[in-house]
């Protein structure tokens, strides 16, 4: 009877971590739907992976394209292109692309945040989205 009780503790202890796992990766439906319901959690995941691949871009001269070294190649042009000043990369020593930032631009970014500003970004994110890097999800911010 004893192992009987450990064997469904630990039952219960990796449907939970299988739980949490699909609620990380199906984001905030897991907690609308729940109900170790990990099939459809599961599914959802896939559909949105295939969603999100890129499959083939159009190239600049119109041309649709799958082969995935020339895309590589036209995402990296157009990131230079968009990223820098008249097409020119700067590489530093550390082999790390830099373009400068206008005086305007370095304004904005350093002038000072106020708590309002906060507040509203911080309102505007959904409560259940996936944990930020230190691993709590905004709900946590919201009511703390």
């Amino acid at each position: 009877m004893v192992l009987h009780g450990k064997l469904l503790h630990e039952y219960e202890q990796i449907l939970f971590q299988e739980e949490t796992f699909w609620f990380q990766k199906s984001r905030e439906k897991w907690i609308k739907l729940g109900s170790r319901n990990t099939s459809f959690f599961h599914a959802q995941t896939i559909i949105r992976r295939k969603r999100n691949k890129v499959h083939g871009l159009n190239l600049s001269s119109g041309i649709w394209c799958n082969d995935d070294n020339i895309l590589k190649d036209e995402v990296v042009k157009y990131f230079k292109e968009l990223l820098s000043r008249d097409g020119e990369v700067r590489v530093g020593s550390d082999g790390d692309c830099r373009t400068r930032l206008s005086d305007d631009a370095r304004r904005v970014l350093t002038k000072p945040v106020s708590k309002i500003e906060v507040y509203e970004a911080l309102m505007s994110i959904k409560s259940y989205k996936a944990p930020g890097p230190d691993g709590f999800q905004p709900i946590f911010f919201k009511i703390f």
